[in-house]
């Protein structure tokens, strides 16, 4: 079961996020921030879906098929987030965001 090795890693992350608008915050240029913050608030709903769907996977009562279609979705989710928070992380190095 990778439920137990995503919430741990999904909750971290979505910590990570708000802590990055708020240093893009820091950083308000020409609108970049506004963008880099849309991009970034995306990015911690996909984190907290794979933590809820996690978490849930782990607390479910409602059969193993059920079980495992929630470990998928929070697989997937956490993997798109972890992508999308590199990328954001190189574009807004860049300052291309």
């Amino acid at each position: 079961m990778q439920s137990h090795h995503i919430l741990p890693n999904a909750a971290t992350m979505a910590g990570l996020c708000p802590t990055q608008i708020g240093l893009v915050k820091l950083t308000e240029a020409n609108g970049i921030a506004r963008r880099a913050d849309e991009i970034l608030g995306f990015i911690t709903a996909v984190i907290v879906v794979s933590a809820l769907c996690s978490y849930f996977s782990i607390r479910n009562s409602l059969g193993r098929a059920r079980g495992e279609m929630l470990e998928r979705i929070a697989d997937v989710a956490f993997i798109v987030g972890l992508i999308g928070l590199a990328v954001a992380s190189l574009l807004f190095a860049h300052e291309w965001i």
